[in-house]
């Protein structure tokens, strides 16, 4: 029987298999179970400008298909997937001027730049704006780069609960274990000492100012959709700034990021602190900033282009 299970876990036929066998029962009991609630749902995706561009693309599931997955809290019955997924596409439809649509969801998205960071000896990393690569944790993300990099150091990903009063945050992704720990610490020592998680972090605050949410959450451990397979502990980061979880799996984060007090600092770490939160300070002026533009409707199409190709 050990055999047997070593064989079924690493061949990947099978693995593939089973993926494609639980995709379509879940597909079938929603059906079965909301047929209504999901028919909403799908009418929904069909009139979605961004549903539309996610169809078009083979590297993520379609939105319309996206309730037959696990998604956010793996312990969510079928009505509050649907639920959470509708005004989470609501709200970013709201949020989204559709001229940005294709640099948001395309295919070949880099995605739009929300902030450019001041780093030690002149160089610049960025904040951006990204559709998800791991959209059961979150539909968008925000992604950290280091300078002259291609690919993501970090990202921390987000959706909506049903109310759309709520944000999300369900998905922080960094580097594998033994993988690029080297260019983290160097991120680190580049932005004064400040983590790129917990300058994620406080890029997610700017986030929910810009869309004026009530609370924010973070996923447990117990209850993220992979947590028998997390390389590093949520409950660890939550708890640096909240010890309340509630019955649900979720930490309940302060809705405001604490105030830091120079003057309980040691006097030959003022220097770096004073750097920190300046570059903290600086990255969440300009994610609203940015976050604004990309809501505002009625901006020309000059002033939409400019902010298009500057962020490609």
């Amino acid at each position: 029987m050990g055999r047997f299970r070593t064989w079924r876990k690493n061949n990947p036929k099978w693995n593939e298999a089973l993926r494609k066998f639980n995709f379509y029962k879940r597909a079938c009991r929603t059906l079965v179970s909301h047929p209504v609630l999901y028919w909403r749902y799908f009418q929904l995706c069909q009139q979605s400008l961004i549903a539309q561009q996610v169809a078009k693309r083979k590297d993520v599931v379609s939105l319309a298909a996206r309730p037959f997955n696990k998604y956010l809290n793996k312990r969510w019955t079928i009505k509050q997937k649907l639920a959470s997924m509708s005004t989470t596409l609501q709200r970013l439809e709201q949020s989204i001027d559709p001229r940005f649509i294709p640099a948001l969801f395309g295919t070949q998205s880099a995605g739009l730049t929300l902030a450019t960071l001041q780093l030690k000896n002149d160089e610049q990393g960025t904040v951006k704006l990204m559709h998800s690569r791991f959209v059961r944790e979150g539909e968008m993300g925000l992604y950290l780069f280091a300078p002259e990099s291609e690919s993501p150091l970090y990202s921390l990903t987000y959706s909506f609960d049903a109310s759309g009063k709520t944000l999300y945050l369900c998905g922080l992704q960094g580097p594998k274990p033994g993988e690029g720990q080297d260019q983290v610490r160097a991120m680190t020592k580049a932005m004064f000492g400040l983590r790129p998680k917990n300058l994620l972090l406080s890029a997610a605050y700017a986030l929910a100012d810009s869309y004026q949410v009530e609370k924010i959450c973070g996923i447990a451990d117990s209850h993220h959709i992979k947590s028998h397979h997390l390389k590093s502990s949520y409950d660890a980061f939550w708890s640096e700034v909240t010890q309340e979880v509630d019955g649900q799996g979720w930490y309940q984060l302060p809705r405001h990021e604490a105030e830091r007090n120079v003057e309980q600092v040691e006097s030959k770490h003022r220097s770096a602190f004073r750097k920190r939160e300046a570059l903290r300070q600086q990255m969440a002026a300009d994610i609203v900033y940015q976050l604004d533009r990309l809501a505002d409707h009625s901006q020309p199409q000059e002033a939409a282009r400019t902010l298009q190709v500057s962020n490609a």
